[in-house]
């Protein structure tokens, strides 16, 4: 699957998986990243779309919505994705240490930029630790994205 790459004027630093095929980066976002970090950003959400993490996230929505007690749920499972999308990009560029740096630009990035509400919100710190390997992944995220990072995203 090779998706649509659509930039958005926009200031707000953003970038994220939208229909079947189509990533959205914002100008903001672009500036921000150099062609590396760019490269596995477009990797991460190529990853998310290639996992259908958008059916995941909004069946655990649904289920939140339908048992409260649930509620908890979405939230793991939002952080899940971000992770296995960090692992598949990761092995798709043979390059850990840049969806790390890309990880940890991006938040940067995004705490001097405008906000917004985001749709879901994962530790970026988390994430870069798991992929730095520090310490090694022993929580749930990390344990599930390792698992699933055996299937690679295509390039």
């Amino acid at each position: 699957m090779h998706p649509q790459v659509v930039l958005v004027p926009t200031e707000g630093v953003d970038a994220f998986a939208a229909g079947p095929a189509r990533i959205v980066v914002t100008t903001g976002m672009r500036v921000a990243l150099d062609a590396g970090r760019y490269a596995a950003t477009i990797a991460h959400e190529r990853c998310h779309l290639e996992g259908r993490h958008h059916d995941l996230v909004g069946l655990a929505r649904r289920a939140s919505a339908i048992h409260p007690l649930l509620a908890p749920m979405v939230r793991h499972v939002e952080s899940l994705v971000e992770r296995a999308a960090d692992e598949a990009a990761a092995d798709a560029l043979s390059d850990r240490r840049q969806v790390a740096q890309r990880d940890w630009h991006r938040r940067a990035a995004r705490r001097q930029a405008p906000r917004r509400r985001r749709a879901h919100c994962t530790s970026a710190r988390a994430r870069v630790r798991c992929l730095r390997g520090w310490p090694r992944c022993s929580t749930p995220a990390c344990m599930h994205a390792s698992w699933s990072s055996s299937r690679r995203c295509s390039r």
